[in-house]
């Protein structure tokens, strides 16, 4: 007679057979197969962390760090919500700083196609209000930021030194307002430059030098 088969036990986790020569492990009072056991139990180690990180008052050096960088703490803060704390801090700081950068870049794009000698944002003829819709734009795609950032700021020049001498400016602090663009600069041929002037072209209208000089004629 044949011997009868005893049918392989079902992980309750993944629903997949387990071998009658694999080790049947019981979590919970399921039976689940080893590797949804190793998961098993990493996630309730990370349950069992994040729990005792929710009750525990977080230690006074870490509350000091945390003040040190800005961030405003109630008393009794938790572990996890100074945690959140830290990283919302974090995450508004980051944002600030892809706001500035993306809008230096969008004013050099100007300042570039009105071929201008701007030393600040404030010497463009024309209201900052023009170039916020362009400046959201771009910071609404990640790979757009991330391609201004991969500009490079590039070398003022003498004439922009002397400028900024001339009108008793720190050039140092005008020259963090710009991406110059040349060889060892910014690339006026790379998509995000074409971007960009596709954004700020309609929103600059009668401003531009090309539409200026239609007008004088």
């Amino acid at each position: 007679m044949p011997t009868s088969r005893v049918p392989d036990e079902v992980c309750q986790q993944c629903g997949k057979a387990i071998s009658r020569r694999a080790h049947v492990n019981i979590f919970e009072g399921r039976v689940v197969c080893t590797p949804c056991l190793g998961k098993l139990s990493e996630a309730g180690r990370k349950k069992e962390v994040a729990e005792h990180a929710e009750r525990t008052t977080a230690e006074e050096p870490d509350i000091a760090r945390a003040r040190d960088q800005g961030v405003k703490i109630s008393p009794g803060v938790t572990v996890a919500e100074l945690g959140r704390l830290v990283a919302a801090h974090e995450a508004a700081g980051a944002r600030a700083r892809d706001v500035e950068y993306v809008r230096d870049w969008v004013y050099s794009v100007c300042r570039h196609t009105f071929c201008a000698d701007w030393l600040k944002h404030s010497d463009a003829p024309f209201p900052a209000k023009l170039l916020s819709k362009a400046v959201k734009s771009l910071l609404a795609s990640a790979e757009h930021v991330d391609q201004i950032y991969d500009q490079r700021r590039g070398d003022a020049g003498s004439n922009f030194e002397r400028e900024c001498e001339a009108r008793g400016l720190e050039d140092d602090d005008c020259w963090e307002n710009w991406f110059f663009f040349g060889p060892e600069g910014a690339d006026e041929g790379s998509p995000i430059y074409a971007v960009t002037r596709a954004l700020v072209e309609p929103q600059l209208g009668p401003h531009l030098p090309s539409r200026r000089a239609d007008e004088a004629r």
